[in-house]
């Protein structure tokens, strides 16, 4: 007697319940379709922080982006300035001279998606491009606002809507 089943010949397709993407609940100022702050709000001191050395803002923001989607959020001491994807971005900015806006693309796309955003990868790429400290910076306040409690993400992630901050209520 042969116990053997027969080979697959198909691949399973992706059922309704398999969506990766959950649609934004919120209708609070992020879930909105809108950044919180506008893409010019930045400070002086951030702004040329992010202009002289976008590396050092582009690792901060995508090592706080991770740390919230593990469901730990930093605390401000805790971002290194010298960090794996500061390096990341720094070597391949030195050797492509043009493939940091790639990596600074797929982070303000990763952000947006994250909080529900409305925008398109020509405006991300155009932003990423032509005004990348004024992109860092608006994505570093929304990245503050999910660590500071003020507005949960809405979009795919790992992180429970209802963090506090330690030392806030209950």
């Amino acid at each position: 007697m042969d116990n053997t089943a027969p080979p697959v010949q198909t691949q399973p397709a992706a059922q309704p319940t398999m969506n990766l993407f959950v649609p934004p609940e919120s209708k609070g100022p992020q879930g909105s379709g809108d950044f919180t702050s506008g893409l010019f709000d930045c400070d002086g001191g951030a702004f040329c922080l992010s202009y002289c050395c976008p590396c050092i803002v582009f690792g901060r923001n995508r090592e706080r982006y991770d740390a919230l989607a593990q469901g730990t959020p930093l605390k401000p001491g805790q971002v290194e300035d010298f960090g794996t994807s500061t390096l990341v971005f720094l070597a391949v900015h030195c050797f492509t001279g043009v493939g940091s806006v790639f990596l600074e693309l797929i982070q303000r796309g990763a952000v947006r998606n994250r909080y529900g955003i409305n925008g398109s990868v020509g405006e991300d790429a155009l932003l990423s491009c032509c005004c990348m400290p004024c992109s860092q910076q608006q994505q570093a306040r929304e990245l503050h606002s999910e660590e500071a409690g003020t507005f949960p993400a809405v979009g795919p992630s790992h992180v429970s809507t209802d963090y506090k901050p330690q030392g806030s209520p209950a």
